[in-house]
């Protein structure tokens, strides 16, 4: 999948007890992706699809460290397939961050990179002022030719639109674990 219109169809909202947010659907592990800290405490959700169909998903991966994690979904779902590409994010490219802030409908904002590799810790960020809001967490940030280059993740508090994406990289490494060991609870540090 390399089009932003065939990404859009596969965001979702994920609902908590006590927040939204938002993830993406991937066909090949029929799994939802979204940050940790969305679903933090939690060991079923609830997934919103944009025809505002719902289903039960079980938090089955969880990566604290890089604010990752993973939803099993019980049943199939009719969604296009992600292609996930270890696409870096360029100084001052175009990106849009896709998903459902504030529990608002579905939602697309746009700006640029402000920086590549922002490095927090041991973990790198992409730094965007693409609007991210609660809300947009677990969501894809999406370049101009339609490549998913990172999940959007937090906002610098009092700021005004500095956000930051954790890189798609590390995502893959996840996947990649996940495929090679099955689906099953797992809890990463």
């Amino acid at each position: 999948m390399s089009n932003i219109e065939e990404i859009k169809k596969v965001v979702v909202k994920i609902i908590t007890g006590v927040t939204t947010g938002s993830g993406m659907y991937m066909k090949e592990l029929n799994a939802i992706i979204t940050n940790f800290h969305v679903v933090a405490g939690e060991r079923m959700v609830a997934v919103q699809f944009q025809d505002e169909s719902r289903l039960i998903g079980s938090v089955s991966v969880v990566n604290p460290q890089t604010d990752l994690a993973i939803i099993s979904l019980q049943q199939p779902v009719d969604l296009p397939g992600i292609v996930f590409k270890n696409e870096k994010a360029r100084h001052q490219e175009k990106v849009f961050a896709l998903g459902y802030p504030f529990d608002l409908p579905f939602t697309v904002t746009a700006g640029i990179v402000s920086s590549p590799e922002y490095q927090k810790g041991s973990i790198k960020y992409i730094q965007t002022d693409a609007a991210l809001n609660p809300g947009n967490s677990g969501g894809p940030l999406v370049n101009e030719r339609g490549e998913i280059i990172g999940i959007n993740t937090q906002v610098l508090k009092d700021a005004q639109n500095v956000g930051f994406a954790v890189p798609v990289e590390y995502l893959i490494e996840e996947t990649t674990l996940l495929k090679q060991e099955g689906v099953k609870d797992q809890y990463r540090v």
